[in-house]
């Protein structure tokens, strides 16, 4: 059976930040060599969001039982 996830698909977010998530954003943006769009930062940030969970999901699983 294909995953779905697997492959290489494309689809349309649209996300509204305000506030300090807004700005936190903002400040990531600028403290990167080059600029990024702010949809660039964004999917940037979720894919090391994305990684650091899959590399915990994967160090809880394996720890031994107790």
């Amino acid at each position: 059976m294909r995953d779905p996830c697997k492959e290489n698909s494309a689809g349309a977010v649209f996300v509204r930040l305000g506030g300090e998530l807004y700005g936190r954003l903002e400040e990531f943006r600028r403290r990167q060599t080059k600029i990024p769009h702010r949809s660039e930062a964004v999917r940037s940030l979720i894919e090391r969001a994305l990684t650091v969970s899959d590399n915990a999901a994967r160090d809880v699983s394996a720890r031994p039982s107790p």
